[in-house]
C-alpha cells in the first residue's frame, strides 16, 4: 500500500468535496466507519441525514417552583450549584427523580407540561454534571459513561432500500445488511 490513513481520507473528503461544489450543494457531515471504508469501500452505503434530534439541555425559567409537583421541585433543586465530590450522586438523585416523575406522568398524577418541565430540568443537570465529571478519576466513570449515551445527538437518516436500489442492480454494489 503506497498511502496512509490521511492521504486516503484526504482523496475520499476531496472527491465529495467536488461533487459537491460541482452541484452546488452544502458540504455535507462525514460520519466514518473507517474499518468498512478502508477495507470494503465497494461494500458502503451512502445515506442522507435528514435531521438531528438534540436533547434542549438549557436551564428553564421557573416563575412559581413551588406551584410544581414535589419530584419537579427537587430537580429544579439540583440546578443549583453542586459540590465536585457529589457529583456522582447528584447524578443519582437526578435519575431517580426522573423515574418517579416518568411514573407520575404514567399513573396521571403529573401534567405532559410538568413532565416535559422535569426532563428538561433533567438534562440541565445532565449537561452541568456532565461538564464537572472528570474521564481519569474512576468513581466518574460509568455515570460519564452514561451521560455519553443519555447527552448524544440522534441522527434520523434515511436508509431506503430504493433508494440504494439501483446501485445494486446496475453496478453490483453490495450493500452492507441493516
Amino acid at each position: 500500500i503506497n498511502y496512509d490513513m490521511d492521504d486516503y481520507a484526504g482523496v475520499v473528503v476531496g472527491m465529495l468535496k467536488e461533487f459537491c461544489d460541482a452541484q452546488s450543494l452544502p458540504h455535507p457531515h462525514i460520519f466514518s466507519e473507517s474499518g468498512r471504508s478502508l477495507t470494503a469501500h465497494h461494500a458502503m452505503l451512502v445515506v442522507q441525514v435528514t435531521d438531528v434530534e438534540k436533547h434542549n439541555d438549557e436551564v428553564p425559567e421557573i416563575s412559581d417552583k413551588e406551584s410544581l409537583p414535589e419530584t419537579v421541585q427537587w430537580l429544579v433543586d439540583l440546578l443549583g450549584p453542586t459540590d465536585i465530590e457529589m457529583v456522582t450522586e447528584t447524578y443519582w438523585r437526578a435519575t431517580h427523580y426522573m423515574s418517579d416523575i416518568a411514573t407520575q406522568y404514567a399513573d396521571g398524577k403529573i401534567s405532559l407540561a410538568e413532565k416535559a418541565l422535569g426532563e428538561q430540568c433533567y438534562f440541565a443537570v445532565c449537561r452541568r454534571l456532565y461538564n464537572s465529571l472528570k474521564a481519569r478519576q474512576r468513581s466518574h466513570r460509568q455515570v460519564l459513561d452514561e451521560l455519553n449515551d443519555k447527552l448524544a445527538d440522534k441522527y434520523i437518516c434515511n436508509f431506503s432500500v430504493f433508494q440504494s436500489l439501483p446501485d445494486t442492480w446496475a453496478i453490483g454494489q453490495v450493500l452492507p445488511i441493516l
